[in-house]
Order: C-alpha cells, then structure tokens, then sequence
C-alpha cells in the first residue's frame, strides 16, 4: 500500500496550513513530529524565540530552524567545557575574499552555494595563523582556529570549536564525507549516516601569490561545522575554497567641519530571535542634500552591531533614499551592508522628510544585512521608526486586568488547552453581573486575569489585553484578526469552550510587526477538577511474547508530496483470553499498552487510547500528551486488524497514527502498511557491529558510537531483549573487556559487562548503543583499537556473563583502529665474513619487516625496512621495531648477495662472486654447492665455530677444498 490516500493527504494538508497560517507573521511552534525535535529546542535556544523570516540566522544564536532539525543532547545537563578563540593574539592582519562552494543544508538543500564574503586571517610572528569562520555557511559567530605556517602551507588541527550554542555541546571544524546527501540516499543533512570523519585530523591550505586554497576538499567532502557530542553534521560545509587577498571598502564619512546633530530613535528592531522596541540616539550630519546618519546599523544599545558606521541619503523632496547596499564595516569577520526591502526583493532604504517637524520616518525594512542585495541579514528595523529632535514621549505602560471587588472569584475551575503548547491546570473564573474573568489563559503569566462579557451564550474577550512583562517585553492576549476572542458558554454545565480560531500570547497588542510566544486551537474553561485519562493496566502475571512490527512512517515534504520510509520495530504482545495487550507502539512512551478484542479473525483497538504524556521537558514549558487512533479520512477511528491465530499475526490496512489529541487529528506519527508478526527466535550467530564514530580525547566526555544490528548472519530477526553487546579496548595489544560500573555511571544500578540492546538511561547510554559515554578512568589518548561484540540469547538457555570463549552465539568481536601502535625497538647483531673467514667491511646489510598474524582493522604501508653497512671488524648493529619480525639481506659489491632470516643472521659467509682462475673464465664455470666438515667430521651448509674444511662443488663437476677459522 504504497500509496496515499486522497483524503488523508488532504487532511493533513489541511493541518499544515492552518498551522503555517498561524504562525506566518512571524511566528513559533513547538513541531509536533518528534520529540527528538523538542529536544533541541529546549537545549539550544532561550524559551522565548520566533524564527526569522529570511536565510541568515542573528549571530551567534542560534534560530528555531536550525533547532527543529533532530539534532538532539540526551541531557539538560553541561556536558563537557570547549575552547572558543575569540580574540587571536596581535599579528599583521589581512583580509581575503572567499569564493569556492558552500553547502547550506538548513536553507538551500543539497545545491552547493557560491562562497561569498570577506576572511580576516592573523599572521603571527611565531608562525602561529589565526583564520576568522573558516566555514562560509555556517554561523558567522567571528571566532577563529589556529593554524601553522611552514613555508607556504597552512596547517590546521581538527577539531576546533567554532561556537558553543550551550555548555552540553559544541559545533566543531571537521571534514565530513556528504555523499549520501548529495546523491541522495540521505533525505535530511541531519541522518546519522553523515557523521564527522575523525580520521582526518588536519585542514591544510597553500598560499601562492596572495591566494590561499583550500586543499584536499571536493563536493562530497567537505571542510564542515560538526556536532561535537554525536559527530552529526550542522549542515553547513566548504569545498575548493580559495581566499584571495583584498582591501576593504572605505566605510561612508561625513564631510569634515560639521557639526553633528543628535536626535532620538525610536522604533522596534528585530535581534535575538525577537522583535523588541528600542528608544536611542543617532548623529545627524546635512550637506546640502546629502545627509549622513550615523547609529542606524543599531536600533537599540542593548545590541550594537556597528554602532559607529555612517549611511548617507540623498534628499528629494520629501524623501531621502540611502541606495542598497552601503558598506557598514565588519562585524564577526563578515562585512556589513545596509539594505532595504520592498516586500520581495532587496531595495533602497527610504525614509519619509518632514521638514517642518525636522523628522524622518523609515518607510520600509531596513536590514543590517551581509548581502549587498539580498536578504540575508543579521538584524532589521521596523518600518515606522522615527528619527526626530523633539524627544519622544513614552508610551503610558498598559495596565493589568484587575477583578473588582464587587465580582464573585470561584475556586475549583479548570483550564486545558491545545496548540503550540499544551495546557492543563486547575484555574479561577470570576463573574460580576454579565462580565466574567478568567485567570490562565496566557501561558507565560498564569496568574495573569483578562476580562469579557457575556450574552446569549457567548463571552466575548476584547483582541489586545496586557498580561504581563518581562525580559522580553510586554506581552497581550490577541486573536489573529483583531475581532474578538469568543467562547460559547454552556451556563448549565459551567463550560466555556473556544468557538474563535486562535487565542494567542504576542508581543504586541494587534497580531502583525511583532513576536507570537503561544497560540492554542482548541480551549475549554470548565467547573471541576482535571480528569487525566487512564492508561492501559495490564493484568497480573500478563505473559508477553517479542513480535515484529514492520511498515512504513508516512511523512510529507516541502510540496506536500508523501515520503514513505520504511522500518522494523520490535513490540510485545500478550494475550488475556481474547483481549490482547501490546506494548511499544508509542516510540516517546515505550512501557505505554493499547489493548484490543480479538473476535474470531479479527482485533479491534480502540481509538483513543492514552498512551500517557511525554514530560521529560517540563521543566522548558514542553508536555506532550500521546494517544493511538485510527483516521478514516474524515474522523478518528478505531483500528481493525486481521488476526491469524494460527499464526499470531495481525495486519491492517488502517492507519495507525501516534497523536496529541485522542478524538481530533493532530499527529505526530503516521504508521501505514501495518503487520505484526511473532518473532520467532532462533539461535545464531549476530551479525558484525560497528564503530560508526568516536570522541575519545580532546573532550571532557569521550563517547563512541555503535551500530548493533538486530538480525544473525543468516538474516533472521534477534529479540532485542535478549541480545547485548560488549565494548573493548586494545592499548598496545593489551585487550580489556569494559566494565559499566554505578560508580562511573549515575543510571547503572549494577555492573554490566554485558550492556542489553534496549537499555537506554537517558544520560550516558542510550538504546542500541547508538551512543556510549565512555565514564572509565582510561587513558584514552592510548587507545589503539576499540572493539565491539554482539551476543544473542534468543533460541538458548544460556545465561549472560563475562567473558567466554568464542560461542556460536557471538559475533566475531569488530575492531576500529584508533591509532597505531607504539614501536618497541630491538636490536639485531651478526658479524659478515667472506669465504677466507676474514671479517668483511662495507656490506650492506637490510633488515624487511615480515608482518604476521596482522590485527584486524589495521592499515599498513608496504613493510618498513632499516639499512646499516659493517664496519671495519665486519660487525653490524641494527635497530628495528619489536612488532614483527625480519629478513637481512647482505650486498657488497663483489661478493653474492644473501637474504636470511633474522634468526640464521649473527653469522654470515660472503663468497666472492668474480672468477678465481683463467680455467674458470674460459669454462664459465660457477660454484654449484658448498659443504662445511668441522674437526669432528660433521657437515652443513654454514661454517661451524672454530676450524672449517670447505668444500666447493663446482658447475663444470671439478672440486676445491680450502680451510678457514670462524
């Protein structure tokens, strides 16, 4: 069933518009998709933050869209301190122009972009190089990482940390290869597939006539901001990037001999992910037509980006135009423009000229932006900002709603509500004749009060009531379009329920230029208590049993097309007389049952289940309620399977959906192409893990990353429950099997040595081994070798413990080599002689490394050889690594060379190679065989100790006997 149906993808079209709807002004919502997403969210960005509308993120912090891209922390928690070098020490500096490619991922998908821009590079005089965002795309956050000068070549360790977005983890200068991304396979820059390639410990660039290149680099492998914690790809990456030297544009200057005017600046600017009024001062300079403002590249104190530069306008008439595109000066590395926007394009920036009031009022955007045109900005003002000499008055401070005294507050009321945030608290409502009070509403100040009427069975709550204020401003009660917000009221029940679109917590009290903090959809205001729904209790003694749950996620892309992704789960299933239970069908709430009735061939699951509420971001102001449903197209529904008792399989063509709301469609999981099926276990041999990535020093928390595979050699599926994997180390050939103590890890209650596939502790292990904190005191920077063994309990009795010999129900244990081996050295001696037993100076003598028995995973050059030449007495000396073992080859010219082993080597006999006799020139004859006969007529091939008879055979059949001492 690959294929979607017409009025599921029309539904949930309908979702994502309404959603896109409600937050296209700008706004921020807490993507429902995955709670991996949320993760993000809570680690990486103040709570407060709205997504900016165009490309470039306000440096350094980091935006929503960059946070909703499953690039998740395990903790709340620092996990580890970096480096920043923000400030290089004093050298000659120089600035170069980028060109080359750039990838990013977050904005432009898998099309590289032309490098645009300015580097500022440090040249210090102890060789030391200091280059300023050495990723292009990436966050403009203005640090540098150092390098080496050698000659015309630049070298740079990796990693280097190029900002910290928080203390648990850091973004890195790495290499990474993209080729899944780029061909394809990889749908998303953020698939663990693209991890940071840690082998490739240095960025090497050349200079040449004032151009510096980078070296080594190509479209799929790329010079990229990574992920320290996991090794996962930022999404943004260099390749063939040369920096050509320039100079800087002269900034804009006003004429000299003029006195400078000061005004006052009011208007709202947009930083930080927010938009904020501000209330400041600028310099004004007139020349005639010309006039010269300095201050505008800020719109508030608080956030000065070039609080110095200068922009100059020409009047005409009433209008004073500053043309697009005038040069501010760097800030963060990154050269400075200011530009103006025109509702679709990049422009001049205009402003309004009331000579008789002597004011100026900004007609449109205007972007302090890194583009000369186009949009790709680091902050903007508002239209409607005012520069003027008179000094503004203050806007009064709104006031708070208060509840006269002559109203009646009840206790006992409750208030739940769903949208960007869930709600769900007792409250207070007040009446006082037809008006009536409700305190809860806003989200960020609950104990705030707004105030409506009501008739005929309506309250009505005016658009536009203050709730509060805090670092981020004041904040109002809003409908979306300034009508007001309405509740139909049943008075017998004591319900108040949302009958308006949208109640929405904004920045500003009408929805437009501002920031919207929380919306609901859906609200109701009720007497009583808040009735949590009951989950599923399973009953005593309920025995499980593994199955298989294979099918597809249904998701959908930028253009609504559906995206299916197929996958394989694992669940557990048992049965009750004809009720049956199962457990995991909610990937945030694994322990979470649905139960369901088996009658005859077919089990119904009851829509509306409660899974329970995902709560582990509380603390951030995230709770997340599951719910299973089945969705006809049109309604929730139950789901029906067809059930195979023979086989205990159940397979439906019904939608499974993991959802917010348990009686409304509100996803964040579609399952489609559904079957579960009995796992049956069968004993074998697991299949090869992996090392797919590692972090071992250079961190304060060394990790590494895994990839267990969850089937045997020969394919079958493994019961997760029953397979565990170990980790080991080899320093210098010394294997050691880990141990997982509670004493280095706060989650573990006893020591494994053995870790269970599905243990997750939320903090330093996490399911599948997908992530390892590595808390043993090692030392890691020796490592050569780590290793990892897969071992499967399913289809055996046999209990786990610590070390065996190898079992058929153990995988081979894989290695992933660090680093190499540290040579020990040893010492072979011997002493050369030619055939008169006399000590031979000069020869040659090469010992080759003969490499037996190689560990796995290690690479190799062609084997290492070591040289020396006898001296004078014929004795040799020669030093080697330990690590393998040698032959010695023997050349002098003159004499036949021999190779030996380094065993038969402490003694060696040279003959002469040349023709001893005119007979033997003219026979071309050669020495076809020696024996050596010692005193007590024994006979070999070399020389005995002591007093020798040698015996040359010789190829025409004649024989010479000669006599020599060894």
């Amino acid at each position: 069933m690959k294929q979607v149906h017409a009025f599921l993808l029309a539904a949930v079209v309908a979702i994502a518009t309404m959603t896109a709807a409600a937050q296209a002004l700008p706004g921020k919502q807490v993507k429902k998709a995955s709670f991996e997403n949320a993760k993000a969210l809570a680690g990486l960005v103040s709570e407060k933050t709205v997504a900016q509308p165009f490309s470039f993120p306000a440096a350094p912090q980091k935006d929503d869209a960059m946070c909703l891209t499953g690039k998740t922390s395990k903790s709340n928690a620092p996990r580890r301190a970096t480096v920043l070098i923000e400030t290089p020490p004093e050298g000659t500096v120089k600035y170069y122009t980028r060109s080359g490619s750039t990838y990013n991922a977050r904005n432009y998908g898998n099309t590289p972009q032309a490098q645009e821009g300015v580097v500022t590079i440090v040249f210090c005089d102890n060789n030391e190089v200091y280059i300023q965002n050495p990723v292009s795309s990436a966050y403009q956050a203005g640090t540098y990482v150092k390098g080496t000068l050698e000659g015309n070549t630049i070298t740079v360790q990796l990693p280097q940390t190029l900002w910290s977005p928080n203390t648990s983890y850091s973004a890195e200068l790495a290499w990474l290869d993209i080729t899944p991304y780029v061909d394809g396979t990889a749908t998303s820059y953020y698939d663990p597939s693209i991890t940071a390639d840690r082998t490739n410990t240095t960025a090497v660039y050349t200079i040449e006539d004032g151009v510096i290149s980078l070296q080594g680099s190509s479209s799929t492998y790329v010079l990229a901001a990574v992920w320290d914690d996991d090794n996962m790809w930022h999404g943004s990456g260099d390749f063939e990037s040369v920096y050509t030297e320039t100079t800087l544009e002269e900034p804009i200057t006003p004429p000299a001999g003029i006195t400078p005017v000061t005004y006052y600046y009011t208007g709202n600017s947009y930083y930080s992910s927010a938009s904020h009024a501000f209330s400041s001062t600028v310099n004004v300079v007139k020349d005639g037509n010309d006039v010269y403002i300095q201050g505008l590249a800020t719109g508030d104190a608080d956030y000065e980006i070039l609080p110095d530069a200068w922009a100059m306008g020409t009047l005409n008439g009433n209008t004073l135009t500053i043309p697009m595109g005038q040069y501010m000066g760097l800030y963060s590395g990154s050269p400075m423009y200011l530009v103006g926007y025109s509702g679709s394009a990049a422009a001049d920036v205009t402003f309004t000229y009331d000579a008789d009031a002597n004011t100026f009022t900004l007609d449109n955007l205007m972007f302090v932006n890194g583009k000369k045109d186009a949009i790709y900005y680091y902050t903007y003002t508002e239209a409607g900002a005012l520069i003027t000499l008179e000094e503004p008055t203050p806007e009064p401070e709104p006031e708070l709603v208060v509840v006269p005294e002559t109203a009646t507050i009840e206790d006992g009321w409750s208030i739940e509500a769903s949208g960007s945030k869930t709600l769900s608290m007792a409250t207070q409502v007040a009446f006082d004749g037809n008006d009536v009070y409700f305190q809860g509403v806003p989200y960020y100040f609950s104990t705030a009060w707004i105030k409506g009427t009501i008739a005929d069975g309506v309250a009505s709550f005016p658009s536009g009531q203050f709730v509060g204020s805090d670092s981020y401003g004041n904040e109002f009660i809003v409908s979306y379009d300034g009508s007001d917000i309405q509740f139909t009221y049943d008075a017998e029940n004591h319900v108040f329920t949302l009958a308006s679109d949208y109640v929405i917590e904004y920045s500003e009290p009408t929805y437009g230029n501002g920031s919207m903090w929380v919306y609901f959809t859906s609200m109701s205001v009720y007497k009583g208590e808040i009735v949590e729904p009951e989950v599923v209790e399973v009953p005593e003694g309920l025995t499980t049993e593994v199955y298989t749950w294979t099918g597809s996620t249904l998701t959908f892309d930028d253009d609504n097309n559906a995206v299916y992704t197929d996958f394989t789960n694992y669940i557990n299933v048992g049965y009750d007389g004809n009720e049956v239970y199962v457990q995991g069908l909610c990937a945030d709430l694994h322990e979470a049952w649905v139960k369901g009735t088996i009658d005859g061939t077919t089990a119904t699951f009851a829509a509306g289940q409660y899974f329970g509420t995902d709560d582990r971001l509380a603390a951030y102001g995230y709770t997340y309620p599951h719910y299973f449903v089945g969705y006809d197209g049109s309604d929730i529904k139950d789901v029906v399977f067809t059930f195979d008792s023979e086989a205990k399989s159940f397979i439906t063509d019904d939608y499974i959906i993991d959802n917010e709301e348990d009686d409304a469609l509100s996803y964040y999981v579609i399952y489609t192409d559904n079957a579960w099926n009995l796992l049956h276990e069968v004993a074998g041999k697991p299949a090869a893990p992996s090392v797919t990535g590692w972090k071992l020093v250079d961190t304060s928390y060394p990790l590494i990353h895994l990839d267990i595979p969850l089937e045997d050699v020969d394919g079958n599926q493994m019961n997760p429950n029953k397979v565990f994997y170990r980790i080991f180390t080899d320093v210098e050939h010394d294997v050691q099997q880990l141990a997982f103590t509670p004493d280095d890890y706060r989650n573990v209650t006893e020591t494994m040595y053995e870790i269970p596939y599905t243990f997750d502790d939320d903090w330093d292990i996490y399911e599948g081994g997908a992530t390892v904190y590595l808390n043993q005191d090692l030392d890691y920077a020796a490592i050569n070798r780590i290793g990892v063994q897969v071992v499967y309990y399913g289809g055996m009795n046999q209990p786990t413990g610590l070390m065996r010999e190898p079992a058929d129900n153990e995988s081979d244990i894989v290695w992933q080599f660090i680093k190499d081996y540290t040579p020990t050295v040893r010492t072979i001696t011997g002493t050369v002689y030619d055939q008169n037993n006399q000590p031979l100076a000069g020869v040659t003598v090469t010992a080759t490394a003969v490499v037996e028995d190689e560990p796995a995973g290690m690479l190799r050059e062609p084997a290492e050889t070591y040289t020396t030449v006898t001296g004078d007495d014929g004795t040799y000396s020669i030093e080697v690594p330990a690590s393998a073992t040698y032959t010695l080859t023997f050349e002098k010219e003159g004499y036949k060379s021999q190779t030996v082993a380094e065993s038969d080597a402490t003694s060696i006999i040279l003959e002469d190679d040349a023709p001893t006799a005119v007979s033997d020139v003219n026979s071309a004859t050669a020495v076809a065989g020696v024996k050596y006969y010692n005193a007590a007529g024994l006979v070999a091939d070399k020389p005995f100790d002591g007093v020798n008879i040698v015996v040359r055979r010789m190829s025409d059949g004649s024989v010479t006997v000669t006599k020599v001492i060894k």
